[in-house]
């Protein structure tokens, strides 16, 4: 495994980020990793002792998720197990258990703020696109499953009109609901790992969810 050029690692990006044949790239992205590695060998030192984390980067920047997420399993393998793996940048929620799945144990990501900000909630019966007119006298909560203090105290109707009327606490409140739903979410899967339900909680999320209704 020798002989692959340095810049063969971006251009393999570059192909991943254009949806160029995702499963031929990760192999390929794989393999040149391995082979610096190899003629690298202190680049896959352990972190140092005070070193808290280990970050991961440079994914969910284009890249088809199947890419992302072999990229993922590739590199976790060559990871400590005593110290937790952060997934930068990423992601959807479907992203986030796909990770977990592959070893991963910390994220961040601007999408639920982002989303919250646009008019969509994160909920446990999928995304609610509240600007829609269907919500506009709405009086149940943004999801009835929640308890954050967006779910206890205003409904649907009254999100949309804050969010049709420009109005700050909209965006706010928003925020609000989908934090407490990635926190949430965060909790259920350390609880499904726990009673060893992790496989049966992810494949109900894939049933709840879809890509196409995250904006």
């Amino acid at each position: 495994m020798h002989g692959i050029p340095e810049r063969h690692l971006e251009r393999l990006w570059i192909a991943g980020a254009a949806g160029l044949r995702p499963r031929k790239v990760a192999k390929d992205l794989e393999r040149a990793v391995a082979a610096r590695l190899d003629r690298h060998p202190e680049s896959s030192e352990r972190p140092q002792e005070g070193d808290l984390t280990v970050p991961l980067g440079g994914l969910s920047v284009g890249e088809p998720n199947e890419t992302m997420y072999e990229v993922v399993a590739q590199t976790t393998q060559y990871l400590p197990v005593e110290k937790p793996r952060y997934l930068m940048g990423v992601g959807t929620p479907l992203d986030i258990i796909e990770a977990v799945a592959r070893g991963v144990d910390m994220f961040d990501c601007v999408l639920p703020t982002r989303n919250a900000r646009n008019g969509q909630l994160l909920t446990s019966e999928g995304p609610v696109n509240i600007k829609n007119a269907q919500y506009a006298e709405d009086d149940g909560p943004a999801d009835p499953a929640c308890k954050c203090y967006t779910c206890r105290n205003f409904s649907r109707a009254y999100l949309r009109h804050l969010y049709m009327a420009g109005e700050m606490t909209g965006g706010t409140l928003n925020t609000l609901h989908n934090l407490s739903f990635y926190l949430d979410t965060m909790s259920r899967i350390r609880e499904a790992i726990a009673f060893g339900r992790f496989e049966d909680f992810r494949q109900g999320f894939h049933r709840t969810f879809t890509r196409r209704a995250l904006i």
